[in-house]
């Protein structure tokens, strides 16, 4: 994952890492905090080495672990009284002194302060508490949508003969077309009424609580436009705020549980541009950071 190569021993003598460990973070959340501060550390001694060291003309600086401290413990941040509330609240601020060094260093190069260099900030997605998890395959499947080559599989790979859709996560949904897929059984005349089946049918899908799950559901031409639209997902499901739709095999049940309790939302990311620029939509976005590397 490093180029060029000649970087490595560098970045291991400052114990560089790209993520934490998650898997082992899920169980021992004292662990996950010891992971995150040391997986920043490394992060900003990438950044001081490539900022010195590679003459670059972009330089694009990712922070994942806000993701990892939210997914398993957004309750710590809800809870005055949780065990981890406060080094919740200290991470964060740690984080906030890394981004500040990173600014500093960039209003430290020439043009900075005359508006010839853009410093960005952006997150490409929010987050909230999880209620449930919505195992949208395990309804396909109970709804005769989706069959399985073993009686328990172990991934989607397992997809079996028969079979109208599938889910990938988050909440992708591929129509299995002839024409596509391997196992594909839906004929191209049959692919809107398919989709708009299936589309209606998760539109009633009702939590205990009485809560319809999907927020809206995108057929791909609402979403994606370009020569390769034929690999994006049939149609994408957006779920109400504690919803986290799930693309899961291994399950009986459509509602469930796991040891994760917050979830991505899509409608309060955040984006900052130190030129004033404003924008409303990831589109904007995209068009207000490319632009200065089109002059």
């Amino acid at each position: 994952a490093v180029y060029p190569q000649a970087l490595i021993p560098r970045l291991n003598e400052m114990n560089y890492r790209i993520d934490v460990d998650t898997m082992k973070a899920r169980q021992d959340h004292d662990f996950l905090f010891e992971d995150l501060y040391a997986t920043l550390k490394g992060r900003e001694g990438a950044v001081d080495l490539l900022w010195e060291e590679i003459d670059w003309d972009v330089l694009i600086v990712v922070v994942t672990g806000t993701d990892r401290l939210m997914h398993f413990l957004w309750d710590a941040y809800e809870q005055g009284q949780h065990n981890h509330h406060q080094a919740f609240l200290d991470y964060y601020e740690e984080v906030d002194r890394f981004v500040g060094h990173v600014y500093d260093r960039f209003l430290g190069l020439d043009g900075s302060e005359d508006g010839l260099n853009t410093f960005y900030m952006l997150s490409d997605h929010g987050f909230t508490g999880i209620k449930t998890e919505v195992y949208l395959n395990r309804w396909l499947e109970k709804n005769g949508y989706l069959k399985y080559q073993k009686a328990e599989p172990d991934s989607i790979m397992d997809i079996g003969p028969g079979s109208t859709a599938f889910v990938m996560d988050p909440s992708r949904i591929y129509i299995n077309l002839k024409e596509k897929y391997p196992l594909g059984t839906v004929d191209r005349a049959d692919y809107e009424r398919v989709r708009q089946e299936i589309k209606e049918g998760l539109e009633e899908l009702t939590f205990e609580d009485g809560r319809k799950i999907a927020r809206k559901i995108y057929f791909k031409e609402e979403l994606y436009h370009g020569p390769h639209i034929d690999q994006a997902p049939d149609l994408v499901v957006l779920s109400h705020h504690g919803y986290d739709l799930k693309g899961k095999v291994k399950t009986d049940v459509v509602f469930g549980r796991s040891n994760l309790v917050g979830m991505h939302t899509q409608d309060d990311a955040f984006f900052y541009s130190s030129s004033g620029a404003e924008c409303r939509s990831i589109f904007e976005a995209k068009d207000i950071i490319l632009q200065p590397l089109s002059d």
